[in-house]
């Protein structure tokens, strides 16, 4: 199990979100519907520059999780500790948000 962060897996942006307050709440997303879960480190950190381009087409600027997940116990840093993320709308400043990258 590893933890890797924003530069180990090739984070092109600055960290999204602003400075968070009290967090009271956890939120568990899967990465998306009929994909399989990546079976190396080097698909799973693929599948999170993935994601960050895909969030900042939307306009959030860059990956909206918290924290990514993969089947093998690796943890990638999202926007991490004390940001807001772009993961539940209307709750991004009350928790923070996993992603496991799988269905």
């Amino acid at each position: 199990m590893l933890y890797i962060n924003r530069a180990q897996w090739g984070s092109t942006m600055p960290v999204g979100g602003n400075p968070m307050g009290q967090v009271n709440e956890t939120y568990i997303h899967h990465f998306n519907s009929g994909i399989s879960s990546p079976t190396t480190v080097a698909e799973s950190m693929q599948r999170a520059r993935s994601a960050q381009q895909y969030h900042a087409s939307l306009g959030w600027g860059d990956i909206g999780y918290s924290w990514l997940v993969d089947d093998l116990g690796n943890i990638l840093e999202g926007r991490g500790w004390g940001r807001t993320g772009a993961h539940t709308y209307g709750f991004n400043s009350k928790g923070y948000g996993i992603c496991w990258i799988g269905d």
